[in-house]
């Protein structure tokens, strides 16, 4: 063996025990794209119960946005199930015996359940990227209201100003001159 390959082992064994160790603690502050990508690296390499516990400490861990859990639940334990079809039928008992028509049906359901699984995983992924859009366009909402607020009192504080003094001195000024004006005239006649 070389050196490469030792040190490739090292790295697959510390990346999969890192892997079990984030789902056994519950999956804190995990992405939703790592929990897919996770969830089909243990159904891979054939680790179905850790597939499915992946799933359901994803579901149980903190969200940021409160009803996420409620819109993906059902995704969720669809998922599982479906995992557990996949396992079921990889760990066919009577598989060898079959005929080889069998075989490639539980072939082809094996490659369906998958494709289904991922979809729903992309599914969970979308809904997420949905709320996170609308918490986006909620705070672009908020942000644009307060500077049009802030627009809005600020030309009303410009317009008393205006007001106040410089109409007032304007009217003042006015006023001398209009009196000025009529004693000249006045003066005149």
């Amino acid at each position: 063996m070389t050196n490469m390959s030792i040190a490739q082992q090292l790295e697959k064994n510390n990346n999969t025990s890192f892997e079990k160790q984030a789902i056994l603690n519950g999956l804190k502050n995990v992405s939703v794209d790592k929990v897919r990508d996770m969830t089909l690296a243990c159904i891979q390499k054939g680790e179905y119960n850790l597939a499915t516990q992946t799933l359901k400490n994803f579901l149980n861990s903190d969200f940021v946005y409160t009803n996420y859990k409620l819109k993906i639940e059902k995704y969720i334990s669809y998922s599982i199930d479906i995992v557990l079809a996949l396992e079921a039928n990889k760990n066919y008992a009577g598989y060898s015996s079959l005929t080889r028509a069998k075989q490639q049906e539980l072939r082809t359901k094996y490659k369906r359940h998958l494709d289904e699984l991922t979809g729903l995983l992309n599914k969970i992924q979308l809904v997420y990227m949905g709320l996170k859009f609308k918490d986006n366009q909620s705070t672009q909402y908020v942000v644009k209201s307060v500077w049009i607020s802030a627009v809005i009192v600020f030309t009303g504080l410009l317009t008393i100003d205006f007001f106040t003094g410089i109409a007032s001195t304007a009217y003042i000024l006015l006023d001398n001159g209009i009196d000025q004006l009529s004693q000249i005239v006045s003066k005149l006649i």
